[in-house]
Formats: C-alpha cells, sequence, structure tokens
C-alpha cells in the first residue's frame, strides 16, 4: 500500500541555499545531509548525457540508502524525434484513465544486483506519479498487484519501493505542482533482507529527483543551444 506521499523536499534545488556557519550549529547527519547534495550537484554539472546524469543520481542515492537496485526512466511524449529543438517538458500532460495506454518510457539509468535484471515500476505507480505529481513511498509491495514490479521475478521479495517524479519545475510565484509536466520518474527499492524505507528516504529521493530534473533541463537547453548555433554558421 502506499503509505506516503510529497510533493516536495527541503533538498530540493530551489531549496539549496548553503547555510554557511549555520551548518556548524546544525546536527551532525543534517549537516551530512547537505555535504551529499552538494557533492551531487557538482557530479551532475560535469556529466555530459542524459544517461550519465541518471546513473549518477541512482547511484548516490542509491548508496546514501543503502539500497542495491532502483533506475531512471523518461516519459518521451509522441512528437520526441531526437530533434534537439523539442523541449524537454514537451511531454505527455496526464494520464486520467485507468485503462489508458501509457506514454512511452525510456530507461536511462539501472542498478540491481548481480545475476538480477532490470523491473520497473508497475503502471499502476506510473499513472499515479503523472496524475498526482507527487513521489510515493509504497509497502507490503508483493501484497498489492497494483504495486508489484513489472515483470517481477521471485528472486528477492521487495519490501518497499519509492518512486518520485521528475519534475520540470515552472519559473512562477503562482506555480503549483499541477504545473509542472513530468518527464521521468526516479525509483529505488528495498528487497530481501534491507530494511523498511520511510518517510525520511521519501524526502531524500524528492531531492535527488528534483535536482536532477534541473540537470536534464539544462543538458536539453544546452543541446538546443548547440543545434540551434550549428544550423546558423
Amino acid at each position: 500500500a502506499i503509505v506516503h506521499r510529497r510533493a516536495d523536499s527541503q533538498w530540493s534545488a530551489s531549496s539549496l541555499t548553503y547555510p554557511g556557519t549555520i551548518a556548524q550549529r546544525e546536527p551532525l547527519a543534517r549537516a551530512d545531509r547537505w555535504n551529499f547534495f552538494y557533492r551531487l550537484v557538482f557530479e551532475l554539472v560535469q556529466c555530459e548525457t542524459r544517461e550519465q546524469l541518471a546513473q549518477v543520481a541512482l547511484e548516490r542515492l542509491l548508496e546514501e540508502l543503502g539500497l542495491a537496485a532502483g533506475g531512471v526512466v523518461t516519459i518521451e511524449s509522441e512528437n520526441r524525434t531526437g530533434d534537439p529543438n523539442v523541449k524537454l517538458d514537451e511531454t505527455v500532460d496526464t494520464v486520467a484513465a485507468a485503462d489508458q495506454a501509457l506514454p512511452p518510457l525510456a530507461v536511462l539509468a539501472t542498478r540491481q544486483p548481480d545475476g538480477e535484471s532490470y523491473h520497473r515500476v508497475s503502471d499502476f505507480l506510473v499513472r499515479t506519479l503523472i496524475r498526482d505529481r507527487q513521489a510515493v513511498l509504497a509497502r507490503n509491495v508483493m501484497d498489492d498487484s497494483q504495486l508489484a514490479l513489472a515483470r517481477e521475478s521471485a528472486a528477492r521479495s521487495v519490501v518497499s519501493i519509492i518512486c518520485a517524479p521528475l519534475r520540470v519545475r515552472v519559473a512562477s510565484a503562482v506555480a503549483t505542482a499541477g504545473d509542472q509536466p513530468i518527464v521521468g520518474i526516479l525509483h529505488v527499492y528495498s528487497a530481501g533482507d534491507e530494511r523498511m524505507l520511510s518517510d525520511a528516504d521519501l524526502e531524500l529521493a524528492v531531492g535527488v529527483a528534483d535536482n536532477l530534473a534541473i540537470a536534464l533541463d539544462r543538458h536539453a537547453a544546452n543541446e538546443r543551444l548547440s543545434h540551434s548555433l550549428a544550423q546558423s554558421r
């Protein structure tokens, strides 16, 4: 069952204002979390491709949570043809009907234990994130057919799963979560004897997903600029 939902995180890029000397007086765990996000942003700005951006974000989140498996998928708009002039936020807006076909999904990054294959999140969770534009934490996944990973094997029993949308932030003081197109999904899950994930883990994942979404948006903007400059020559 879905036990927690989150629309925002204190670790989202829009909230990352370095606290300076305040961090000296904050609990060590919180200071470590600040350091984690600044290291993440530093690594993201050095990436050259969408795949590298997604893999770095996924790997760092899994390491911080102590997990072994997850993935990043993008929700591709039907008019995306590889032309860099197609903006990142020109993507599917909603999937309203429960039986409506999902938009095209492309896998950008995965990680799983040796000997196991990648399984993305269920169609139900994809539709839920596109519709609600909120991250979710689900537990007892194996007991709910709507939440079970797609084509999941019985190699390891999934304990809990976190799915966070990659949202294009709208530059407006009155913008709400409903104004933020979903361009992908970051998901991680605990399985076997790994621990049950918590709401604090969900907030961390939202922060990573928001920073990744901004990095992907900037990468797409740079590609459009390069494409335009090449055509003008």
